[in-house]
């Protein structure tokens, strides 16, 4: 909890196919579901997220030890396709970052999520715009992570909007 993104709750343990809750301390974020798949202590931990997969293996190296993680995307569920591809990136980069700062016993270092995710949107190709309908509408999206209301009103400016308004 104190660098990964969720709590992580069972009922069984870590054991190999207990299913695990991922408890979320953001506001907005809904908690999600998932499964251990893997569980061989202190080497091998891998989880499914969602629909997504997880998995931590440590192996030693030298007088310490290396993490190697990587993140699978599902292709569905809440947040399993490649749209979010750049936010998760940019959320390990923090994350993994807070975990290196605690086993060195230091503070953890400010959050650089956004910086990270412009660039992991760009070097992923997600700033392109998708042409739809026979090529009559350019269609851009973007995965914002503040809250609808922000949005919205940084979208309409400092006046309202109404459906027949000049």
């Amino acid at each position: 909890k104190r660098w990964f993104p969720a709590a992580i709750e069972t009922d069984d343990g870590l054991a190999a196919g207990a299913a695990v809750r991922f408890v979320m301390d953001q506001p907005g974020v809904d908690d999600s579901t998932g499964e251990v798949l893997e569980h061989d202590p202190p080497k091998v931990l891998v989880l499914r997220w969602d629909t997504d997969v997880l998995r931590f293996e440590i192996v030693p190296d030298g007088d310490g030890s290396r993490l190697y993680f990587s993140h699978t995307l599902g292709g569905g569920g809440t947040w399993g396709d490649e749209r979010f591809a750049a936010q998760h990136a940019a959320g390990w980069d923090s994350c993994l970052e807070h975990l290196e700062a605690r086993l060195d016993g230091a503070e953890p270092p400010p959050d650089h999520w956004f910086e990270y995710n412009e660039l992991y949107v760009e070097e992923f190709g997600l700033a392109e715009g998708a042409i739809a309908d026979g090529g009559k509408i350019l269609r851009f999206e973007r995965v914002l992570v503040q809250p609808l209301d922000d949005v919205w009103s940084v979208l309409r400016g400092d006046g309202t909007l109404a459906v027949g308004a000049p």
